[in-house]
């Protein structure tokens, strides 16, 4: 359903003028600043690649392999488990397929197939730099999406702009709100209580714009605890623990665990968010 509303969103947005994904992206990103654009299937092409070349902008991006364009060599190519094989052409866009657990297509303008050593569980392995790097970029962008979706303020509805005005400009905003705030004050805040708090903000009379007074540090002193019992939403909707209350009842070890339900609900106040069953919650918070 979410993925639907979102092919929906885009399509809309993008059937809103005549262009391109490609002019549509190079109009969003600053260019001629030498800086290197990191993205998903969806936008990397050839064209666009070489668009932003001609900004002075390096492009690194997964390819899909239908692409208008794509070198057939590099696309039909077969590996085996570890090789590379790619092709760059004479302005150094270079289009490279890596074998990993299956096949990775990559494009990139700074890169060529060039590998570099990782060390995992099962010795040394030969990864591509261009790799390396799309993937140090995207794991900013994962972290951020992971902490969006905790407590996340979207609930079911069929209209799609409802979901992406909530989920883009309340969720992200606070997320990046919370990152901030934690790197300026001297108290560090979790998210439920970095976003309660900016609601009691949103709803306390500060009066006229101008008494506005700007404070750095201090927040409104926090109200008595109210808990609650929560469960995640997205792709963590479906992870299960141990119930820490059932588990209290018993005798720790392998055996009890094994006794122990695992529930998809936690206690969104506790300072480590642990896992209850709903009696186990009731008769932890009773008081």
């Amino acid at each position: 359903m979410v993925n639907q509303t979102n092919l929906y969103a885009t399509q809309v947005l993008f059937e809103a003028e005549d262009v391109s994904r490609e002019s549509r992206l190079h109009r969003w990103v600053p260019t001629d600043k030498g800086r290197t654009i990191v993205a998903d299937n969806y936008y990397t092409s050839l064209e666009l690649a070489n668009i932003l070349f001609d900004h002075k902008t390096h492009y690194i991006g997964t390819l899909r392999a239908n692409r208008r364009g794509n070198p057939k060599e590099v696309i039909l190519k077969k590996l085996k488990k570890g090789e590379i094989f790619g092709l760059e052409n004479g302005r150094g866009v270079c289009v490279l397929k890596w074998k990993d657990k299956r096949d990775v297509l990559l494009l990139s303008t700074k890169h060529t197939t060039e590998t570099v050593d990782v060390q995992r569980r099962t010795g040394i392995v030969k990864k591509p730099r261009a790799v390396m790097e799309y993937n140090e970029a995207k794991s900013s962008i994962d972290q951020s999406d992971q902490m969006a979706s905790y407590h996340s303020p979207v609930r079911k509805s069929l209209k799609w702009y409802r979901k992406l005005a909530i989920e883009f400009l309340l969720g992200t905003a606070l997320v990046n709100a919370h990152i901030v705030y934690n790197l300026l004050a001297n108290k560090k805040l979790k998210i439920p209580e970095f976003r309660e708090e900016v609601i009691r903000s949103l709803f306390t009379d500060h009066g006229d714009a101008g008494e506005l007074d700007v404070r750095q540090e201090k927040i409104t002193k926090k109200t008595a605890k109210i808990h609650t019992l929560c469960r995640k939403e997205g792709q963590f909707d479906k992870v299960r623990k141990y119930c820490k209350g059932c588990y209290a009842k018993k005798l720790r070890g392998e055996i009890t665990k094994n006794c122990v339900k695992k529930v998809v609900t936690f206690c969104g106040v506790c300072d480590d968010q642990p896992h209850f069953c709903l009696n186990c919650f009731n008769t932890t918070h009773a008081k």
